[in-house]
């Protein structure tokens, strides 16, 4: 671990109003206060650009670039002829290339740690003969889109458009895997599914995901249960299985539930709603809240 490290992002995990930046952000921070790192996070859509004061305790240089999605690309002949999954492609930029390499060039690195598939052809373009490349993953992707295929009510277009980016993401994890020191995954399940993917996982390691105990501090914030039976759903309200779970809940289970306990509440937050979620949420029953500045209250109910 001697000499300083380089740690890419794929955004700016600050404030602290996902799970993925849960992680994130501690991992980054925990990395910092042990050893020099420089860090280098693309702003998606422009997002926490004015955050670098939550980084630089623990960083010695900082970069955000303001970053943009590309249009998605056409099927005919972009995205079929590309080597590239398109949901890879999808965070391709070279200006932000050339903004990495920039902030870089000089530097010597003991390793480079980056934050999921997205950020590999940066990493690999920038750094390809580096000597410590180091993949730290929010989800597997081979996986998420596989369960995605596997559970989604998609129509013949959009399966076989899916299954094209599959394959390719078959391939770019299979080749980044060959080509990384280590990949860091959230839990067995995500080891165990590229045991079965991949010739070998003695390079994968699980650092599973945990809680602040210091933040939700039991002393601090002891339960005041609700009078009435109720149960609260707290998480990213833009995330698909959140809201695929939310959606056969709502139209599944909530009423039968509600037949039984009339006084029964199901309490909803979180950021980013889609309309049709808040239209399902529209019930007896179901107490919308959306997005809040502390969710400790909420678990204390």
């Amino acid at each position: 671990m001697n000499g300083p490290w380089l740690v890419v992002l794929p955004y700016i995990p600050f404030p602290i109003t996902r799970g993925t930046f849960q992680r994130t952000y501690h991992l980054t921070r925990a990395l910092g206060n042990a050893v020099t790192i420089d860090l280098f996070c693309l702003a998606e859509n422009g997002e926490g650009l004015d955050q670098a004061d939550a980084f630089s305790g623990f960083a010695r240089r900082i970069h955000f670039e303001e970053f943009y999605h590309p249009p998605w690309p056409k099927l005919i002949p972009d995205r079929l002829f590309s080597r590239l999954p398109s949901t890879v492609r999808h965070w391709q930029s070279p200006l932000a290339g050339d903004k990495l390499r920039n902030f870089v060039a000089g530097q010597c690195y003991a390793g480079v740690v980056f934050c999921d598939l997205v950020l590999w052809p940066y990493i690999q373009e920038v750094f390809p003969d580096n000597c410590v490349r180091v993949m730290d993953r929010s989800r597997v992707d081979w996986l998420f889109q596989s369960e995605e295929l596997n559970t989604l009510d998609l129509s013949i277009k959009e399966r076989l458009l899916r299954m094209e980016n599959l394959f390719k993401i078959a391939r770019l994890e299979r080749s980044a895997y060959k080509a990384l020191s280590g990949e860091i995954v959230c839990g067995p399940d995500d080891k165990s599914f590229l045991a079965g993917k991949l010739a070998d996982v003695n390079k994968v390691h699980v650092l599973a995901n945990g809680y602040n105990e210091s933040y939700f501090d039991y002393n601090q914030w002891r339960g005041t249960p609700t009078a009435n039976p109720s149960v609260l759903f707290c998480g990213a309200l833009d995330y698909t299985p959140n809201m695929d779970c939310l959606d056969w809940y709502l139209k599944e289970i909530h009423d039968r539930i509600l037949s039984a306990i009339p006084d029964y509440s199901f309490m909803i937050v979180g950021r980013n709603p889609s309309a049709a979620l808040r239209k399902s949420a529209d019930k007896a029953g179901v107490h919308f809240i959306g997005e809040v500045p502390d969710v400790r209250p909420w678990y204390q109910k």
